[in-house]
Order: structure tokens, then sequence, then C-alpha cells
């Protein structure tokens, strides 16, 4: 799935048009929020525990088991389970498939927590109705884990 398509399909599900409308940074923010992991950089700062995928697509993403500073030239990765690879600083180890970078279900609900935050705009009923379709909403997508 490509951002394009992951947007648009957030924008649909959080019904980002409709009062209180979500404007592009609001979607972004979300989007950013859901990220799995990113591509591999040259000479970037690494913490513990983040996640790659090559530049060049093999199926698989890796995490930092040690952080530190990537090499100036992208290291060959392993396809083996757990196999790992030393890049400058950063230790790399193979973490499973690569899967979707975005975790659109997540994106679509920090999209609505923001247009809760949204209703105190308005007031009365208005607010009360608008408020209560949110809410219906959210738990469609709450993601697993958040009671």
């Amino acid at each position: 799935m490509t951002e394009e398509e992951a947007r648009a399909e957030v924008e649909q599900k959080a019904q980002v048009s409709l009062e209180p409308a979500l404007d592009e940074a609001d979607v972004t923010a979300a989007l950013n929020k859901a990220r799995r992991f990113t591509a591999w950089e040259a000479e970037s700062e690494v913490v513990y525990g983040a996640r790659v995928v090559p530049t060049a697509a093999n199926g698989h993403r890796y995490r930092a088991v040690q952080g530190g500073t990537t090499d100036e030239a992208e290291p060959s990765w392993g396809v083996t389970d757990y196999s790992r690879v030393a890049d400058g600083g950063v230790i790399w180890e193979e973490d499973g498939p690569a899967g979707e970078m975005w975790d659109v279900r997540r994106a679509v609900y920090e999209c609505l927590t923001t247009k809760l935050a949204k209703t105190s705009e308005y007031s009365g009923d208005e607010e009360q109705r608008i408020r209560a379709g949110i809410l219906e909403l959210m738990k469609l997508y709450r993601p697993i884990g958040i009671a």
C-alpha cells in the first residue's frame, strides 16, 4: 500500500471531511503515528528498537538491536530468520515479513481522537450529537490493546 492509498483509506474511514473536519496536517500526523517502519537511510541516527526496510525491497523488515549511526552505504541484508548485520554503529536483526508500512486502523483511530478533541468548538445538542457519532466510530477502529 502506498502512502497515498493509506491516506485515502484513512480519510474515507475517519470521515475527515465531515464536521469537525480535519485538514491535511491532521491526517499526516495520524499517519506518522501509525507508521510501523521507515526505509533505511545513510548516516542516520537510529535508536534501539527502530524498524526499517531496505531501500530495495526484499520482503523483510529489520529491528535495531543496537542503536547508533548507520553507515554511508546500505548493508547487505540477511533474509534468514533473526539474521544480523552490522551497519556502522547499528546492528540490525531480521524481524519478519515487511508487511504494510502503515497501520491504517491506528491512523483512523488517531484521526477520530483529533476530531473528538475538536468537538469543543460546538455547543449543546450539536456537540453531543457529533461526539456520540465519533465515539461510535472509535469503537470500530479501536486498536487492539486499547480498552
